[in-house]
């Protein structure tokens, strides 16, 4: 303290120096701070213990589907070598399991006895409601893409002979980049091919690689997303539409929705939507009819401020409680909050319709006796 009081024991160079010396040190500090701050908001899928419990799961169902044994020692030893919890579970399904800490796991599911189910039967026929229904975790929005996407390139495009088996949405997204940068049937874009459009439409099979934001222009009418009848559009990235916008057709988005909100505004989705992360819609959403319904499908959540019209939703957790008025289905893996009404049963869906609405009429699930198949199906491993 004397040091600092006494004007002959330091001058201003040092003085000048503790400054920036402790200013450094200050800087450095809130540096660290903040780094282990942005740590902490890694999330989770990001991390390296999420990468190796994926790998254990993943590595454990294709063993078990190549060597076609669901006996209890084998099960046990793939437990143990891959440090994996396996689960017979009702059906003949089975759960692979991996925890990533006390709150987190990467599971999948896999049946040895898988058969062709209809999926009206199976699913749209059901409310999702039902105290006697039970979602089958094998349909899911990828094994439902990958099951319809073979057939439409063997019908759209006959020339090529279409890769199967697709265990990912990432694998699926790959194979039609993979065409597009071929131009073999699909064609590659980037997101201003399609936001720089007065009417933002996919004209031919496109594949877009990035984030899209239809925005609309400034004191301009609002921009709507168009794919004509008969085509899909790919997305790998995320999807943003603005407020008072409709999106018409088959989109396959590699990322996530949203669609904004306005005032009183109305927003639409007139076609089939296949998400690989969550959906958020705000506000008023308008959905379809009897002869031509909407579905959105999501691995993640869906979060719908109010719904009305006919509709089908397949997530993990969907949210519409307000006032929404929804003819149809929702199907989760996890919970659904609903209209105080529920959800009412649309009895016109016939499996001959889906197709135009890019959705496999048929798609393999578990048999009821373990005997009656022999065809071992898996989902990829999700984290949960």
């Amino acid at each position: 303290m004397n040091l600092f009081k006494n004007k002959k024991a330091i001058g201003l160079p040092m003085v000048l120096g503790i400054i920036v010396f402790v200013i450094g040190i200050t800087t450095a500090l809130m540096s660290f701070i903040m780094f282990q701050s942005s740590l902490v908001q890694i999330d989770i899928d990001q991390t390296e213990d999420y990468q190796n419990a994926v790998t254990s799961v993943n590595a454990a169902v294709q063993i078990i589907a190549r060597e076609e044994n669901l006996e209890t020692d084998f099960l046990q030893s793939l437990e143990t070598y891959f440090n994996v919890d396996i689960t017979a579970m009702n059906s003949g399904v089975y759960s692979i399991t991996s925890m990533i800490d006390t709150s987190n796991q990467v599971i999948s599911y896999m049946t040895g006895s898988a058969g062709n189910s209809n999926i009206v039967d199976s699913l749209f026929s059901k409310t999702g409601g039902e105290t006697d229904f039970s979602l089958s975790p094998l349909i899911t929005p990828t094994t439902m893409i990958s099951t319809f996407l073979p057939d439409y390139i063997s019908q759209s495009f006959p020339w090529i002979t279409p890769e199967t088996g697709f265990t990912s949405f990432g694998q699926l997204m790959d194979y039609v980049e993979d065409l597009a940068k071929a131009n073999s049937g699909f064609q590659y874009k980037k997101p201003k091919d399609l936001e720089d459009q007065w009417n933002p439409t996919a004209w031919w099979n496109w594949y877009v690689d990035g984030d899209v934001d239809i925005d609309k222009e400034k004191r301009g009418p609002i921009k709507n997303l168009t794919v004509p009848e008969g085509q899909i559009l790919f997305i790998n990235g995320d999807l943003t539409m603005n407020e008072g916008s409709t999106i018409y057709g088959n989109v396959v988005i590699n990322g996530d929705l949203k669609i904004k909100d306005k005032g009183n505004s109305i927003q639409s989705v007139l076609g089939t939507i296949y998400v690989n992360g969550d959906v958020e819609i705000e506000g008023n959403l308008l959905l379809g009819t009897i002869e031509h319904p909407t579905f959105i499908f999501a691995e993640g959540d869906i979060k719908v401020d109010k719904a009305d019209g006919v509709g089908y939703f397949l997530c993990d957790e969907f949210d519409s409680k307000n006032n929404s008025d929804i003819t149809g289905g929702v199907y989760v893996t996890e919970k659904a909050d609903l209209p105080t009404g529920g959800i009412t049963a649309n009895t016109s869906i016939d499996s001959s319709m889906l197709y135009d609405f890019a959705i496999p009429s048929t798609i393999e699930t578990e048999t009821p006796d373990q005997g009656t198949g022999t065809t071992f199906v898996y989902t990829f491993p999700k984290l949960t």
